[in-house]
This record gives structure tokens, sequence and C-alpha cells, in this order.
């Protein structure tokens, strides 16, 4: 956006200054109204009072750093040296801002007694001895804060200016635009991080570099992540926990730091009332941690913590769990165990009402439904009305429920504990952060609209290499409506731009969505294809295909390489200053994933190809030894080299040493004196290169190529020659020298080619005395008539990625189905909008959103149709995931989506959110010719990635047949 520009918002209730717009004046481009933060002259003053809350100075003393950071001049602070003043000051605390209020100077009656809102406004000779003051009167304590960080950024301050190390360029002047503004409230009411598993970067960072003198994660450290909450415009925290580090309190200094920067403290749903039971359940005097048993051990347990933290701003966690992640140890049926529960909830709020507020309502209190907390609520456990119900996500991103009518009603209200990493079954993701934003969007976007609107918390395992979705998920937390189902993505854009410039922008956030969409169909921890992850589990062959669709495996070898030559292009333009944030927020991640795929798909073609008998299965496998070391050589250089060695200890590739990170086994072909050719076609799958064989079906519509592999089985150069029977078969190459292999695409000229619907041809390969003839079959119909979208049947398989030319009409009762860009592993995937639309009956079909999709058939007959899904969940218990489609003008036939067995820990739960889809089929009969296939939108959980017709061609792979999509 163009820094002259300012929107203003209007909504009320809404974030007012939204992210993107600016105050910022562009350079030498203001009015007599405008305000000068800096210029050639000198640098405005930065005055609060100093009895006003802590973190006003504490955010004051920050915005004078980062002042000086952009323009190289000292930002005073209390000093009154400048005629120019950032006056900044929370309502009824600051004799500033009040005294303004009271002189009729300023008027806040807009934000004023709103939850963490602020006002900015220029105001003219607002003290002796100050000409011109930009005002930031905060509603309350963080209100101020945040206001104040927003100047920050502002004036091109990032929020990663110290943990991604983003540098601000240098500008000698900064205006700021005339009149009043709001910013604030936000949309969801507390808004934070969990610090998890930190067990192979943050902790060894904190202990060994940053705050090597305490050796652990402490107030040092913790100040830190609390000003970046700050500079998210985040609130709360669920601090580390695990037993690598010292519990939050251990450390009397964490809580004062904590209250110093006006942060909410709270503990993770297996940590209740603020207690780390890892490092603070002592047995010896204490006892058996099990209320059932040891109840009042347990109960001064907890008070004692409320007795130390009362005093603070907390929000306290109810409920029950084992002394680490695991169920509470209880006897007795399912009944006895929710009225142990209830018991147990009641005894906690008694502690709250002593240690804290008499009327315990007003306190702060949420019941966390992760795991068997879930379950035993939807048994029957009550909740207290006034405490929040958190909702969760299954470790995976998808949340497991939501609330429905009735519990929208709760004075409490909902929340959602989401994860961007995990340490858990089926499989830890705790390397490099790979939800996408679009994914966050829909199920956080879906949350909202069924009113968990109170608290939002990330996990986001060590901070890094979590920055941006950290900072998507916060942002989103702040202002839902910011994006909608087209502008996920577009964050990426807003990031880059704001941390990088407009030049490389662009290319920078196509890049990270690429990288998102492709980790998306199979993220770097998952590449072992293994259901367990622990340490010394063997993992598999990849799923990947080197032998359909084009060679499922190379494609993906190559679309990293690819990304990470993009990414390091844009690294060396950029200026030098900009690098060290580049490397970590784009670089590393992109350049992480590549290396990992190759690793394991270069390992895996090695050990294919030397079955073959092709020399070049040496050549992948001095790939894979080369990416295996390259894992190494980054980790070293982000630890060791980084930014003067700030990170070391940080970074880790191979958290848990599990066998996905290890170097795979490779393998090399025993060869024939002399040369001795092989090929290798697609679709042969398990062919040894000795005889021929047929290529898949051409066809005219699709204009699909197909390829074969020329490769040496010998210890000398190979010179090889292609013979095509009929002109019409066009080849890339038709003669070499392999010492490897090489790879020859097979493609057709149709206008040149006879029309017919059965025609064949072949190829025949020669060399080193020896033939091969490959069988070419082609689809060339007299008649295409393909005007638009139009699917078409290829080697008995129509595949449609749902998003594509997507056409239908908005359902009765409002709903639509739409694309939402970056979802799936489509990257356009549908769902049903708007996210709270109704669940629609049996009997109400016909009022459902259709999606519609022009299909051509070939062969007809018996198919299996294939709805390909993301693993989401019913939003309410007691729901299905459903759709209803038909054919043509048929009648609406009903599906039920529901894998069965598809439970939390099941193993077909565990494969679908390994693979990001789980699929549903019904067999269905078309004849032949062309048909529109309908979709009816029954409920919003449902999220569409792909759909199949199967007439039996489909083939073993990863990702399924490309796009059957007409090209003509």
């Amino acid at each position: 956006m163009d820094r002259r520009q300012f929107i203003k918002s209007t909504s009320a209730g809404a974030a007012g200054l939204a992210f993107g717009e600016t105050i910022l004046a562009a350079k030498d481009d203001h009015g007599p109204g405008d305000f000068v933060l800096a210029d050639r002259l000198g640098v405005a003053d930065v005055l609060f009072d100093l009895n006003d809350h802590e973190v006003v100075g504490v955010a004051a003393t920050a915005l004078a750093r980062d002042v000086e950071s952009v323009t190289g001049k000292t930002c005073s602070l209390n000093e009154g040296s400048s005629p120019n003043a950032v006056v900044a000051g929370t309502i009824g605390k600051s004799e500033l801002v009040d005294a303004l209020i009271h002189d009729g100077r300023l008027d806040a009656s807009e934000v004023a007694g709103q939850w963490e809102s602020c006002l900015f406004s220029v105001v003219k000779k607002p003290f002796p001895g100050v000409d011109e003051a930009l005002v930031i009167a905060g509603s309350d304590r963080r209100g101020t804060a945040f206001g104040i960080f927003e100047l920050s950024r502002q004036i091109g301050v990032s929020p990663w200016i110290f943990w991604a190390d983003a540098v601000p360029d240098k500008r000698e002047g900064l205006v700021i635009k005339g009149g009043s503004r709001r910013l604030g409230p936000p949309s969801v009411k507390y808004r934070g991080i969990f610090i998890n598993d930190e067990d192979f970067g943050l902790q060894p960072w904190s202990a060994k570099t940053f705050e090597a003198e305490l050796g652990d994660i402490g107030p040092k450290t913790y100040a830190r992540v609390f000003e970046l909450l700050l500079r998210l415009k985040a609130n709360h925290i669920w601090p580390a926990m695990h037993k690598c580090t010292k519990a939050f309190n251990f450390y009397p200094d964490n809580k004062i730091v904590a209250d110093r920067y006006a942060i909410v403290m709270g503990s993770s749903h297996c940590e209740q009332m603020l207690r780390n039971n890892v490092s603070e359940w002592k047995p010896d005097g204490k006892g058996p941690y099990i209320y059932q048993v040891n109840r009042e051990g347990v109960l001064d347990y907890w008070e004692e913590r409320v007795k130390e933290n009362g005093r603070y701003e907390n929000v306290y966690t109810l409920g029950m769990r084992g002394l680490h992640d695991s169920p509470m140890f209880a006897v007795g049926s399912r009944r006895t165990k929710i009225k142990l529960y209830e018991k147990i909830i009641a005894d906690q709020r008694d502690i709250l009402r002593r240690g804290v507020d008499r009327d315990v309502s007003r306190v702060p209190q949420i019941f966390c439904a992760y795991n068997e907390m879930l379950d035993f609520y939807r048994d029957g456990l009550p909740i207290p009305e006034d405490a929040t119900m958190m909702w969760v996500d299954d470790n995976h991103g998808y949340i497991r429920g939501l609330s429905g009518p009735l519990e929208q009603g709760r004075e409490g209200g909902s929340g959602v504990y989401y994860h961007i990493s995990y340490w858990g079954p089926p499989f830890d993701y705790l390397w490099l952060c790979s939800t996408p934003p679009a994914l966050i969007w829909e199920e956080m976007r879906k949350a909202y609209a069924h009113d968990a609107r109170r608290v939002w918390m990330l996990n986001v395992g060590d901070i890094k290499p979590g920055e941006l979705m950290t900072e998507f998920f916060l942002d989103l937390a702040w202002d839902v409506d910011k994006w909608d189902r087209k502008k996920p993505a577009d964050f990426l854009l807003e990031a880059a731009e704001r941390e990088f410039g407009p030049d490389k922008a662009r290319e920078i956030a196509d890049v990270m969505n690429e990288y998102f969409r492709l980790n998306f169909q199979r993220k770097p921890e998952h590449m072992g294809f293994n259901m367990i992850g622990e340490k010394g589990i063997p993992v598999n062959d990849p799923e990947f295909t080197p032998f359909h669709y084009g060679d499922e495996a190379q494609k993906r070898i190559d679309a990293y390489a690819d990304l990470d030559k993009r990414a390091t292009l844009v690294y060396e333009e950029l200026p030098e200053h900009k690098r060290a944030s580049f490397y970590q927020l784009v670089l590393y991640p992109v350049r992480g994933s590549s290396l990992l795929n190759s690793m394991t798909l270069n390992a895996y073609k090695s050990r294919i190809y030397a079955a073959q008998g092709r020399k070049s299965a040496k050549d992948y496998a001095i790939k894979s030894r080369e990416a295996h070391k390259g894992l190494r050589e980054e980790d070293a250089y982000y630890n060791e080299v980084l930014s003067k060695g700030k990170w070391k200890y940080m970074m880790c590739h191979h958290p848990k040493d599990l066998s996905v990170f290890d170097q795979p086994k490779t393998a090399k072909a025993r060869l024939k004196t002399g040369p001795a050719l092989g090929i290798f076609i697609e679709g042969m799958e398990n062919g040894r290169g000795v005889s021929g064989g047929e290529l898949p079906e051409f066809n005219a519509l699709t204009r699909r190529k197909y390829f074969i592999d020329v490769f040496n089985r010998g210890d000398r150069p190979l010179e090889w020659r292609a013979y095509p029977s009929e002109e019409w078969i066009l080849l890339d190459k038709d003669h070499g020298t392999a010492d490897g292999e090489e790879r020859i695409w097979v493609d057709i000229d149709y206008g040149q080619a006879p029309k017919g619907e059965a025609l064949a041809a072949s190829v025949e390969i020669k060399g080193a005395d020896d033939s091969r003839l490959v069988k070419i079959t082609a689809y060339n119909p007299a008649y295409a008539g393909t005007a638009g979208t139009l699917f078409v049947e290829d080697n008995k398989v129509v595949a449609m990625d749902a998003g594509s030319g997507l056409t239908g009409r908005t359902g009765n009762r409002g709903s639509r189905w739409e694309s939402i860009r970056g979802l799936g592993r489509s990257g356009k995937a549908i769902a049903l909008l708007p996210l709270d639309s109704p669940t629609l009956k049996d009997n109400e079909i016909s009022d459902a959103a259709l999606a519609e999709y022009p299909v051509r058939v070939i062969t007809g007959g018996e198919a299996r149709l294939i709805f390909e899904v993301l693993p989401t969940y019913p939003i309410h218990e007691g729901r299905e995931l459903a759709l209803a489609f038909s054919f043509d003008d048929l009648g609406p036939r009903k599906i039920n989506l529901e894998k069965k067995g598809r439970t939390l820990l099941g193993f077909y739960w565990g494969e679908d959110v390994l693979a990001g889809y789980f699929q549903s089929s019904t067999q269905v009969n078309l004849a032949k010719g062309d048909h529109s296939l309908k979709l009816w939108g029954l409920d919003p959980s449902v999220v569409v990635d792909r759909i199949v017709i199967d007439f039996g061609g489909l083939k073993k792979s990863c990702l399924g047949p490309p796009e059957t999509i007409a090209r003509v």
C-alpha cells in the first residue's frame, strides 16, 4: 500500500486501524496538520507518566530504540528537549493524557472503557514547551502498549526485530498523518502462544547462549518473548514446561517480568492451576499426584500457587490430568470419574474464591478439552458457566469440535488450543513450520463463527522457525475479518513487502505459498512414511512414485530444487542487512524441506534403479548423501555463523534423532562389461529394463506427455538412437550417449496424426547391438467440443481439483462452495461459506449449495467415484461429515464421508493427518459421453480437495493422477 494512504476503519467493535493500513506519510508529502516524528533537524521526544503502568515505560523505551534504529537519531525519554513529542499514556492512569481529556484537547470517548484499545491523535500545543504531540491514549495498560508498538510497526520496525534479526530500512524523515484514529478492540480477548517441546531449540539456546549465566529459560529470555507478544498484539502465554526447563515459577522474577510486560499468564492443558507438575510435584512428603487418594495434598499444592500468583493477571486451567501429558489416574466407572472431575473443579474454584476473587465468575478460567478431557465433557461432565470451554485441534491442525447453539450462550464463551508444532503420535513435526495460512484461516475462522472468541492459544514449539504462522494466527485473533477466503495466502505478500520491500515481495510470497503447498502434501518430518515417531523405528519406502504420473518422485525433487533456487536468488539480490532475516524466515525452511526430500527420494530412486541395473543408481545415491550433508551444513550455518552466532544451539533439523532424518540406504547396480542397453517406460512399475512395453495412452484433449528412460547397464558409455514408427510421434531427443541415463519425453502432433480413437504406433530404441520396442496408442477424436472447462477421462481416470473451474449456485440457506487459495494438497480446496452455514438434514438437500463440473467419459461403465477431503471433524457432536452428489438430472445421493475407525489416535486418523486427506468413495455407472457432476454442500465441516472417477485405471501413488482437464 502507498504510505501516503490511510484507510480509516469505521466498523464498530472491530479492530480499527488494520494491519497494512498506514499512518505514516510519504517523504516530503505532508501538511500542516501532520506530526513530524523525525526530520533532518532532529527527532521527537517520548513522554509518559512515570506513575502509569510499567508496561507503558517498557514500550516507550522500546519505541525510542526503534526510532533510533530507523533514523539513527537518539529519541529522548521524558526530557522535553524537542518541540515535538509522542505522548503515551493510559486513560485514568496517566496525568498527561487525563489532562488533555479534561481540557477538551483530546476526545477519547471512542476507546475509553474498551478492552485493549487506543486512540492516535495529533494535538497542537498540548503542554507548555511542546508545539505538537502525537498522543497515544490507551483504554488500559495493554491498549497503550499496543498503540506504542503499532507506531513502531508503522515506521518500519518489524515485530521480528529481535527474533528474526529483521533490520529496518533507514529513513531520515518520519511524519505521521494528522487527525485521529482508533486501534482495537481485538476480535479475541486472550491471544497467545504456548512454548512447548522446547528441548531441541529454545531451551539449549537460552541455557547456553542467551541466558547462559542462568543456564535455563529465565526472566531475560521471557522478557524478549513478552516484548514479541506485545509487538504482535498478543497478551497471553503458556510458558515452557518440559522437564529440561525448570518451572516458570521456579524463578521468582519470571512472574514479575510477566506483570511488567502486562502478559497474562496461564498453563497448559496438562498443568492445572498454574502448576508445572513435571518440575514442581515432589512425591516425597506430598504423596501421589492422585486426587482420589490424596485430595488434601493435591489441593494444598494448587492453593500454594494461587497464593503466590493470585495478585497477578492469570487465566487458570481447570480439571486434572496426569503428572505430564497423560490421563488423570483414577479408578472406577466412567460415571464415577465424571463425578470425581466435578468435585475437582468445584475444589479448584473454591481455591480461586479464597485466593483471587470472592466472585469466582470474575476470575478467568478455562477447561481445555484435550484428548480424554473432551471425551469426559461429551459424556456429560458439566463445566462452570463462567469458565471458557477450550476446544482443541487433533494436534495436526483440525479442530475436533466447536460449540453448538446451546453452548454458544455460555457466559464464559469458548476458545481454541491449536498447533503448528507437535510432539506425539502418529508422528512429530518439531522441525519446520509447514501449516499453511489457508488451513489456519479455515479452521480458526470457522471456530470464530461458532463463538470461539474468548481465548486463542497457539502451540509454537520453539517459536523459531514458526515465526510467520505465529504472526498470522495472532493477526487473525486481533482482527478476524482481515482476510477473506482469497487472501490468507496474501498475508505472505504483506509480510514479505514489510520485511524485504516491494520489489521482491511477490516472488517471496509465491515461493512461500508453494513451500506450504508442497509440505501440505507431506511434511518433511513425515517423509519416512511410518506411523511410529520413535527413535530406532525404521522408515518405509516413500509413496511418491517414480513409475507413474510423470515420475511423481522426480517432480517433487525438482519442485523443491526450483524453490531453493528461486529463494537463493532473492537472498543474493537482497541488501546485506536483510539477508539474515530472509534466511531465517524463508531460505532455511525452503532449503531444509528441499534437502530432506532430496535425501529421501534420491536414496529411494537409487535403490529402485540399482534393481533395474542402472549405472546411474550411483548418481542418485551421491545426490542423497550430498543432501544429508547439506542439512548438517545448514544447521551449522544457522547455529554458528548466522548473525555472528546469536542463534547458537537454536536450530536442529533432527529433533529426537528419528530415523527419518538419518541417511537412508542407497544402492548401486552390478554392471555388465561394456555398454548395455536398458529402458524404463512410464507405467512399467516393476520392469527391469530388459524388455519393451507400452506407454499410457496419449489423449488429444489432456495433451499429457510420457517418458522413456534410456539407461546404461554397463561400465562403458552407451550410444543409443530412437526410431518412431510415425512422423506424428514427437521425441524431445532421438539419440545420445548415455554414461548413466537419459529421459526422452514423448508427445504427439495431434494436427498431423490421423483422427481416431485408437491410434497405434511405436518407438524402437537401439543401442549396444540391442533394441527395445515401446508401443504407442493415442486418442485423437475428430470432434473435441471443449469450450470452457472440461474434465476428460484419460487412461480410464477422470481427475479434478475441486477448485478448478468451479461453478454452481448459492443454496437457499445462503451457503456457497468457494475455493480457498492455498488450502489442501491441490492448493485450491473448496469449502462451504460462510463457515457457520447450517448443517442440512436429509430432507433439506434441495436447499444446498451446488458445485458443478463438466465431465467427458470415453469408455463408460462401472466406476468408483472418489472424494478426497481434508481430515476435518464434524463441527458439533452427533453430526456427520457428509455431502451429496448427482450426475446430470438424477437426484442427489448422500455419501457419509466418515472413514470407519477414523478416531483420534486411531490407525486411520494417523494415516489421514500425515497424508493431508482421506478418501471416501462409492460406485457409479456412467455412459460414454458428456455429463455434469454436481456436489451438494450439506455441512461447512467438509472441505473437498480433489475428485477422481476411476474406471479401473488408477495407479498406486502418493498424490494421485494429475488433473485430466482439457487443454484445447
